[in-house]
């Protein structure tokens, strides 16, 4: 019977303490697992999240800018000759002074009474009104704009899309009249006609929101020919770069 009973007795102290190291081992496999698994499912959805921005930047803004310095069509009773509509520059900027020593753009147009033609935030333009659209990166690193409407009940400020850490223009300026542009300059660049701008190249470098890099990040940065140095963190970050044809200037007459 002392036999039987030695036989059936549990583990002793030596095989609990291997059972539990071995389920420890496991355990923090799994805990690493899991950690690499939701690590990576960040990463994935920060950068979906960054490549939205970048596409609807890339998208939203081309279409914003080809409306710099539209006025009402000469076959309209609302009609005026160019210079008339715009008592300031269509299009301007200015270098450097905005967050990250980013740049800071207005541009100007006309409204239309079908109301198709929009400010940066979406609201219509009373015809035969000018608008002032001005762009540019808030605290939040946001690229943000802010509407000037000859009615100042209109007026607003609006957010166009987050994670924007620097933003640059170049002016097309045709130098020649054959509507082409001959150089690409910052706006302060000496010389250069705001009268002659024919084309707009901006470039934006944006951001993820969390850092989700494995690594710390600090890298440099050439946006237009404007280099920048990225804080040293472990968030991801791409540049976008895009060229704007600006046919309400090329169009346009003096008459």
């Amino acid at each position: 019977m002392s036999h039987l009973i030695k036989k059936i007795r549990g583990f002793g102290l030596i095989e609990n303490l291997i059972a539990l190291t071995v389920g420890l081992i496991l355990l923090a496999g799994l805990i690493q697992l899991f950690i690499h698994a939701k690590m990576t499912y960040q990463l994935s959805e920060e950068m979906n999240q960054l490549q939205d921005n970048g596409r609807f930047i890339s998208y939203y803004l081309p279409n914003l800018l080809r409306q710099a310095g539209y006025r009402t069509p000469p076959h309209s009773q609302l009609y005026s000759p160019f210079d008339a509509v715009f008592s300031e520059p269509f299009l301007t900027a200015q270098n450097d002074i905005g967050i990250n020593a980013s740049d800071i753009l207005t541009l100007r147009f006309q409204g239309h009474q079908d109301g198709k033609i929009r400010d940066c935030l979406q609201n219509p333009v009373p015809g035969n009104q000018v608008t002032t659209n001005i762009l540019s990166i808030n605290d939040a690193y946001q690229l943000e704009c802010r509407t000037i409407h000859q009615n100042p009940a209109l007026d607003q400020t609006g957010v166009l899309a987050s994670g924007v850490e620097n933003f640059q223009v170049l002016f097309g300026e045709d130098i020649d009249n054959d509507l082409s542009p001959d150089r690409y300059v910052p706006a302060n660049y000496p010389g250069l006609d705001l009268n002659n701008i024919i084309s707009i190249r901006i470039s934006f470098l944006l951001q993820t929101q969390d850092n989700v890099s494995q690594v710390i990040n600090n890298n440099q940065f050439n946006l237009l020919s404007v280099k920048y140095i990225s804080p040293a963190d472990k968030r991801v970050r791409k540049m976008f770069t895009t060229t704007v044809y600006l046919r309400n200037r090329a169009s346009h007459s003096a008459t």
